[in-house]
């Protein structure tokens, strides 16, 4: 079976090379949004951060930004752009004026057949007129309305089912609304996980709600309800998370100082209660105050046991910002204290901009005076290179609650300088290599004394008449631990080595028919075991097909995949419903296949249903473990989704 699923799967990869139509055609925002997943995913996401990304990149796609009225804010969040990208687009615009069209970007310093294929979903070229007055019954003629309604089941029942643990039903799924205009932002949303009780909860598990003005004359933000902030270089208060950090040039400088609506059904990393930004000349100063309960551990509470854990980790918080913004450069001030937890975070941040130069940088300091501190440089040396760096401190006793910098394993007890170089010497070309070397002054988990390490990223990227494009990332991850099965009091360390090998491929060879996939492999081994490696691998293969004519379009999935080591395993984006993020982690043998369909009666209006089923073809008798396992080998999936634009 195997063979055979193996060469129809290599064959679809060989008609991706047959020459397409020569008319000129286009990636839908599904494929976009896959090829960004894939070229930025990191070895071992992080859920709530790729989740929250992903439902923005549907959103902006269905709404696309007026690029010659977005905000550098805008242009950050979406992480498409790299921060000389930025400035070269709004010098342009500030220059020459607004841009006619999308494909006035490759007359711009820094963008290429590659940038122009990203944003293409993403963004409108609209004339900017006059400023007008703002009144509510235009706010309202002009809002844009999202109703979405998602649902899943898994068709084997999970052992907290059949023993009776899980006080609720095996559906999940969550209701929400959503309102977006230029000046209003308000949203309410409901989730549900399968096994959460309804009676016990009253209702659903998870609400969330916020209503926000935003940029009417001085005030730039103000919201009631639940909401994230942005302030500096991440190490005092930061919400978003470190997406393709290594591999993703645009996250280095961070720039964006804002607070911003909470939209995710993700039960952590928000705030809930009151802020304010306001912009007076060019002085920022924002506030804020919170009164957030989040779940003592997981966000699950489907047992007993989960319940009373439910709402346990209070965390009444205020604090705010304030900042100097000039021609070249800002300075900023960052201060946020945590009643119930006794924790205090005050930094200081820095931008400045000097020709070729980018650099910035932030200090902070905690309630006991430990002490962080992180710097960046970004050099463009010239139109197709580009270099970064990034030398960051954090002590050993450094605490924050709420800052998110970049880090290999937590901002405390950390120490390393990441180097990164970006080239695009060939208009369609990008080669982007970084190499990371960290150190630990303390234990870590599996590991009981000091230890250092290093991370190597290497990816290149190949896009061609929007119709195709290749991308190849190589990384390698060396770290020390304990040697498993040690007995000894004092246990021996080993270096251990990762190595991840991604190839992949996106080719639109119609208007009804586009193919990606490719190769994904691991190897995972200890010093003394390069006569014992077992190389783990996917091969993956997808098919859209989109039927004009009768409003529907398809999906078809396939991967055939080995990882006898759970060290090894292998994380895989494949597509999913609309604004949702869905990756597969890949342990052990066997296959996995998944089919979506989408029907779109009319343009208000969207019907999708996703089935997925993996079979284990290695001998295992369950799935899963603990409250979650499943008897046998096999796992079946089905999500629906309907949404209502208006």
């Amino acid at each position: 079976m195997k063979r055979h699923l193996f060469c129809t799967l290599a064959l679809c990869m060989l008609v991706c090379c047959i020459k397409a139509s020569t008319n000129s055609t286009t990636y839908d925002a599904d494929g976009i949004i896959a090829l960004i997943m894939n070229k930025y995913m990191d070895d071992e996401p992080e859920e709530a951060s790729y989740t929250e990304y992903s439902e923005h990149l549907y959103y902006t796609a269905e709404n696309p930004l007026n690029i010659n009225k977005a905000t550098r804010e805008d242009l950050e969040d979406l992480k498409i752009l790299t921060y000389n990208q930025i400035e070269n687009l709004l010098e342009y615009i500030y220059d020459y004026g607004s841009l006619l069209s999308i494909y006035e970007l490759l007359l711009i310093e820094g963008f290429n057949n590659e940038t122009l294929m990203l944003c293409k979903p993403f963004f409108v070229c609209e004339k900017v007129g006059d400023k007008e007055k703002i009144k509510l019954s235009k706010i309202l003629k002009t809002a844009k309305h999202n109703i979405i309604g998602q649902a899943g089941y898994c068709f084997q029942q999970k052992r907290g089912y059949t023993e009776k643990k899980y006080l609720g039903l095996p559906i999940g799924g969550y209701f929400k609304y959503k309102l977006k205009q230029e000046h209003l932002s308000l949203a309410f949303t409901a989730e549900h996980d399968a096994g959460e009780p309804f009676k016990t909860n009253k209702g659903f598990d998870f609400y969330s709600a916020h209503v926000m003005i935003k940029n009417i004359g001085s005030c730039k933000s103000f919201i009631i309800g639940d909401y994230k902030m942005n302030f500096g270089q991440g190490l005092v208060l930061k919400s978003d998370g470190t997406f393709g950090f290594s591999s993703n040039h645009d996250s280095f400088i961070t720039c964006k100082d804002a607070i911003s609506a909470y939209t995710s059904v993700s039960e952590y990393g928000y705030f809930r209660g009151v802020a304010t930004g306001w912009q007076i000349k060019k002085v920022g100063l924002s506030a804020f105050f919170s009164r957030t309960s989040y779940s003592d551990g997981d966000n699950y509470h489907r047992t007993d046991s989960e319940l009373k854990k439910k709402h346990s980790d209070l965390k009444r918080t205020f604090g705010g910002n304030i900042n100097y913004k000039g021609n070249k450069f800002k300075l900023g001030i960052t201060a946020v204290h945590c009643l119930d937890y006794k924790n205090t975070n005050i930094g200081i941040d820095y931008r400045c901009r000097a020709g070729k130069f980018n650099i910035a940088g932030e200090a902070a300091i905690d309630q006991k005076y430990n002490f962080a501190t992180i710097h960046k440089l970004n050099i463009n040396l010239c139109s197709w290179l580009n270099y970064a760096l990034i030398i960051r401190y954090y002590s050993k006793q450094y605490s924050t609650l709420f800052g998110n910098a970049y880090s290999q394993n937590s901002m405390s007890d950390e120490s390393g300088i990441l180097s990164s170089l970006l080239l695009t010497p060939f208009k369609n070309w990008t080669f982007n290599a970084s190499f990371d070397m960290f150190e630990f002054k303390k234990p870590k988990y599996r590991l009981n004394k000091p230890s250092a390490g290093f991370k190597f990223n290497l990816q290149v990227s190949y896009t061609k008449n929007e119709r195709i494009a290749l991308n190849l990332k190589y990384s390698l991850q060396n770290k020390e631990a304990n040697i498993s099965g040690s007995n000894t009091v004092i246990k021996e360390i080993s270096k251990y080595y990762k190595h991840n090998i991604d190839a992949a491929y996106n080719s639109k060879l119609f208007e009804t028919l586009e193919l990606n996939g490719g190769v994904k492999s691991s190897v995972y081994y200890a010093d003394n075991q390069h006569n014992n490696i077992n190389p783990a691998w996917v091969l993956y293969q997808n098919l859209k097909i989109n039927l004009l004519s009768s409003k529907l379009r398809f999906t078809l999935g396939a991967a055939i995949f080995e990882a006898d080591e759970y060290e090894g395993r292998i994380y895989l984006y494949e597509y999913g419903l609309p604004y949702s993020y869905s990756s597969s982690m890949y342990y052990g043998q066997g296959l996995r296949a998944y089919f979506i369909a989408k029907y779109t009666p009319v343009k208000q209006i969207s019907l999708n249903l996703k089935v997925s089923h993996t079979y284990y073809s290695d001998g295992r008798q369950t799935i899963g473990s603990s409250w979650e396992e499943i008897k046998g080998c096999r796992k079946t999936d089905v999500k629906l989704l309907a949404e209502i634009k208006f």
